[in-house]
């Protein structure tokens, strides 16, 4: 897998510092930890043009990922939390859906207040 960021100098001096600029922003925007999963190589290439001359740096050390066991557990913390928040979403849309599909309005409109009715109602439709 290889990322590629690509940023335009205004001298020719510049372009080492223009291929390190792009480098960084893939590190700090994080573009590779999408494809960590499925690839055990991500290389990443910084590119700085000047008028007709072009200049690329590779990453040979990725340091974008974590760094040390605290940060896997965040990430891996974050990735649960944003996993669960969709599956909440989906689940309470289906169960909207189930709801106005029946015409049942006041009951959409109490699950979406209280807890325990809305729990029922899921239990009734067989959403779990």
């Amino acid at each position: 897998m290889a990322i590629f960021e690509a940023k335009y100098a205004k001298t020719l001096d510049a372009l080492p510092d223009a291929c390190d600029t792009a480098i960084q922003q893939i590190n700090d925007r994080m573009y590779a930890a999408d494809f960590r999963d499925d690839y055990d190589d991500i290389l990443c290439y910084g590119i700085a043009f000047f008028k007709k001359r072009c200049m690329v740096r590779k990453n040979k050390h990725y340091t974008g990922g974590p760094h040390n066991m605290c940060d896997v557990l965040d990430k891996v913390e974050n990735r649960g939390i944003a996993k669960g928040k969709a599956e909440g979403e989906d689940t309470l849309a289906l169960l909207m859906k189930k709801l106005f599909d029946q015409n049942r309005i006041e009951d959409a409109k109490r699950a979406s207040e209280d807890k325990e009715y809305r729990a029922r109602l899921m239990k009734e439709f067989g959403i779990s």
